[in-house]
């Protein structure tokens, strides 16, 4: 189990998030290489596609998500 997975969240916060990106009129991620140092890739793509989020990355953050990933 990495440490993403460890961590929690207040049920109010993931409450707030989730209604913030329910309202949201084009979400996007911007993810850098925290994801890929925490290795934290499977979860992005993961989220991303339950989603149909868009994602973009930071130089530190390309490998995070193939580049021929659909949300890509």
């Amino acid at each position: 189990m990495n440490r993403l997975e460890a961590s929690k969240l207040p049920e109010t916060a993931c409450a707030s998030f989730f209604a913030a990106l329910g309202a949201a009129e084009r979400p996007l991620l911007y993810v850098g290489g925290g994801v890929v140092n925490g290795s934290a890739s499977a979860t992005l793509v993961e989220f991303a596609s339950a989603f149909g989020m868009p994602v973009v990355t930071t130089l530190m953050g390309i490998g995070a998500i193939d580049t021929r990933h659909p949300c890509r």
